[in-house]
């Protein structure tokens, strides 16, 4: 994707609009988050942080000039990132949304685990390594497919490789003793993440915080950025409908959910936005 100064939200969302229509595997998913953060920042020059990204990767490459196993090329993650760079997961004021913005993330060198992670991505992929997000819950981790057997990784904790019963113990910590721990989440091809699936992950971050404090604009302002680069997720068109309808805006979400509906990407999901359009239909009368 050629790089481009503007930072005005016409162009940014004509940029998003493009990422929507591309083949997953080519989006550039650093600039695809520089993008989306430059929406709350247009007064920023966003050659600074391309630039940024583009010493990260050199540095990745130099230290990992000597990397031959998987576990060699993950330290060497960490080392750039966090000691090289100073980047630290937020622990301390893990819900301040800065932390999912990758602009403020560059400028404070502190984020959350998924946009950690997709700095990760960036700096592994510039060295052709084969390296995805994935969908462990509530805690953002990668797999490095480098070898036999991929690594998991934690971007959050200075890309320490996680064993099985280190994601079991993570598991727990999050939902208590009785998680029932999957282990897909180690090393199924079913568990990958796609650069959309990680890109909406990091914007729902934002947009469940709106809705705990009941600031809906702000919700349904990250679903319609998250319907610019990925146009055909049945679920942001849903939610979108709804909450539109909560905001007392019911034509305009029986318009969200007929837009959807008109796609080929809604066949499998004709009954399920049927229904939603019938509830909305009795709301008009």
């Amino acid at each position: 994707m050629p790089k481009q100064p503007q930072t005005d939200q016409p162009h940014i969302e004509r940029s998003l609009r493009t990422i929507g229509v591309l083949p997953d595997g080519v989006i550039e998913i650093a600039e695809a988050a520089l993008l989306l953060a430059a929406l709350d920042h247009p007064d920023r020059n966003m050659d600074v942080y391309r630039d940024h990204l583009d010493e990260l990767a050199a540095a990745t490459s130099r230290a990992a000039r000597r990397a031959e196993t998987p576990a060699e090329k993950a330290a060497a993650l960490g080392q750039v990132l966090f000691t090289e760079f100073g980047y630290q997961g937020d622990v301390d004021t893990y819900d301040d949304m800065q932390n999912a913005n990758l602009i403020r993330v560059i400028e404070r060198r502190k984020g959350l685990p998924v946009a950690l992670g997709i700095l990760c991505l960036h700096m592994a992929r510039a060295q052709k390594w084969s390296i995805a997000g994935t969908h462990f819950p509530s805690h953002f981790l990668l797999r490095l497919h480098e070898g036999r057997d991929p690594l998991m990784i934690d971007p959050f904790h200075d890309c320490r490789v996680l064993e099985e019963d280190d994601l079991r113990a993570l598991m727990e910590k999050m939902f208590g003793q009785e998680a029932a721990f999957d282990p897909r989440y180690c090393n199924r091809a079913d568990n990958r993440a796609d650069n959309r699936d990680v890109l909406v992950r990091l914007q729902n971050n934002i947009k469940m915080r709106a809705l705990e404090t009941g600031d809906l604009d702000r919700a349904l302002e990250m679903l319609t950025r998250m319907t610019l680069f990925s146009p055909e997720h049945p679920g942001l068109w849903f939610e979108h409908a709804v909450l539109l309808s909560r905001q007392g805006q019911v034509k305009a979400a029986i318009t969200m959910a007929e837009t959807f509906m008109a796609t080929p990407a809604a066949a499998p999901h004709t009954a399920r936005f049927q229904a939603l359009l019938d509830a909305l239909h009795g709301q008009l009368h």
